[in-house]
C-alpha cells in the first residue's frame, strides 16, 4: 500500500470497548492522535460484530486488534493491511504473531506487584483466583501460573481456584463455591484474583462466609477499574495495567506503517503502572474479633451515616465494651475509628471525583456539610475547598 502522509486513513479497532481494559487502550490511541495532531477515520469493533469474517473485504488501511481473541488473531493474519496487535506476553512467542506489529502486557509483572505488595501488607500466606481455562483467556492462565511460580519459589504453597464463567443463572452458586473456597484456606491470607471482577466476587464471598476484609482476607485485582471500585463496599486495591501506553505505542507502530516509516522494533511489552492501593489489602496483624468485627462494619456500611451504637450493636456488645477494647488496643476510640474512615473517604472522593462539597460529605457519611468542615479545620488544618485544590495542584 501505498503511503499516505496527509490523508484520513481508515483505521478499524477491534477492542471490545465496554470493558475497562479495551476503553482505556482507545484512549491511549486518541491520545496518541491529539499529541501528534493526526486524524483517523475509525470503525469499532461493533461495526464488525456480526461478521468479523467481512474485514477480510473491507477497504480500510489499517487495524488495532485484540490479539488474546484467538479467532481474531487468526482471521486478521489474512487481511492485506497492516495490522497492531494487542495482548499478553504469552503470545510474544507465536508464530501467530511472528511476521505482525505486536504491543503486550506484561502479565508476569501484573502478578509479581499483587504479589509484592501482599508481601509489603505483612500477609503470611497467599491464594490466586483464576478464570476457568480456556482458548478465550490464555491472559488468565499466564496470570495464574506466574502466580504458582512467584509463590512456589518462596517456598509457599500456592493455592488456586479457577471459577466458572460468570452468569447470572449461577451468580449465587459462583459465590457458594468461593465461599467454601475461602472456607479451607488458612487466615490471614492475602488472594490475587486475576480480574478486578474476580477480586469483587471474593469481596462478596468474604461477605456470606463472614470473614473480615482485609484483615482475614485480603484482596488484590488487577486493571484497576474505577466502576468495579464504585460498586465495592469496600475499595479493592488493584493493579494498573499500562493501557494507556499500550495504546499510545499500537497508534504509533501504525502510524509509521501508514506513513511508510520503518518500525524500530515489532514487538512491544508495556509495563504496568503500579498498584493502586485501597481499603482490601491494608491488613493489619490485630485479631481482636471485637476490633475486626467492628472495622468491618465499618468499612461496609460507614458511608451510610452508621453510629457507634450501631457498629456496637453488631459486633454484639455494649458501646462501653467496644470503647475499651479500641482504646486498649489501638489507643483510641470507635468514635474516633468512624471519623478516621470518614475522613479518609471524604479525602477520596474530593481528590477523585468532581462531587459538590454536600455530596462528598453525604457519600462520606458526615451528618452534614457543616460538621465535615468542623472535622476538617480541626484534623487537617483547612477546608474541605482548601483541601481538594491543594490536591489538584499536586500539593499534597
Amino acid at each position: 500500500m501505498a503511503s499516505r502522509k496527509h490523508d484520513m486513513f481508515r483505521v478499524a479497532l477491534m477492542l471490545k470497548a465496554k470493558g475497562r481494559y479495551g476503553r482505556s487502550i482507545i484512549e491511549g490511541i486518541c491520545e496518541y492522535m491529539k499529541s501528534t495532531r493526526i486524524h483517523w477515520d475509525f470503525l469499532l469493533e461493533e461495526d464488525f460484530r456480526s461478521s468479523p469474517a467481512s474485514l477480510l473485504e473491507w477497504k480500510g488501511d489499517g487495524v488495532i486488534a485484540d490479539f488474546d481473541d484467538p479467532m481474531l488473531t487468526s482471521l486478521l493474519t489474512k487481511v492485506d493491511m497492516p495490522v497492531v496487535g494487542i495482548g499478553g506476553t504469552w503470545q510474544m512467542n507465536s508464530p501467530a504473531i511472528r511476521s505482525l506489529s505486536y504491543v503486550a502486557s506484561d502479565n508476569v509483572e501484573l502478578v509479581r506487584l499483587a504479589y509484592q505488595h501482599l508481601i509489603d501488607m505483612g500477609l503470611p500466606r497467599f491464594a490466586c483466583y483464576s478464570i476457568e481455562s480456556t482458548i478465550m483467556n490464555p491472559w488468565a492462565v499466564e496470570r495464574a501460573r506466574a502466580f504458582r511460580q512467584f509463590v512456589e519459589a518462596d517456598g509457599h504453597q500456592a493455592e488456586i481456584f479457577e471459577g466458572i464463567p460468570t452468569h447470572a443463572l449461577v451468580w449465587q452458586n459462583i459465590l457458594e463455591d468461593l465461599a467454601r473456597w475461602l472456607d479451607r484456606l488458612p487466615k490471614p491470607i492475602g488472594i490475587i484474583a486475576v480480574t478486578d471482577s474476580r477480586a469483587r466476587q471474593v469481596l462478596q464471598a468474604c461477605s456470606i462466609a463472614g470473614y473480615a476484609v482485609p484483615e482475614e482476607v485480603a484482596i488484590i485485582g488487577i486493571d484497576d477499574d474505577p466502576l468495579l471500585r464504585s460498586l465495592s463496599r469496600i475499595a479493592i486495591s488493584s493493579v494498573a495495567q499500562g493501557t494507556h501506553q499500550m495504546g499510545r505505542t499500537a497508534a504509533k507502530m501504525l502510524h509509521r506503517q501508514l506513513t511508510g516509516t520503518p518500525l524500530r522494533e515489532r514487538h512491544m511489552v508495556v509495563r504496568p503502572e503500579g498498584v493502586n492501593a485501597q481499603a482490601s489489602t491494608r491488613h493489619s496483624s490485630i485479631m481482636n474479633t471485637y476490633i475486626l468485627r467492628a472495622r468491618y462494619f465499618i468499612r461496609q456500611f460507614g458511608s451510610l451515616g452508621i453510629k457507634a451504637a450501631q457498629v456496637a450493636e453488631h459486633v454484639g456488645c455494649s458501646r462501653a465494651t467496644l470503647d475499651m477494647h479500641f482504646m486498649r488496643t489501638l489507643g483510641k476510640t470507635l468514635h474516633d475509628e468512624l471519623l478516621s474512615f470518614r475522613l479518609e473517604r471524604s479525602q477520596h472522593l474530593l481528590s477523585e471525583t468532581n462531587l459538590s462539597y454536600s455530596d462528598v460529605a453525604m457519600q462520606s457519611g458526615f451528618t452534614s456539610l457543616q460538621y465535615m468542615y468542623s472535622v476538617y479545620r480541626r484534623e487537617m488544618g483547612c477546608t474541605p475547598v482548601e483541601y481538594r485544590k491543594a490536591r489538584c495542584a499536586g500539593l499534597l
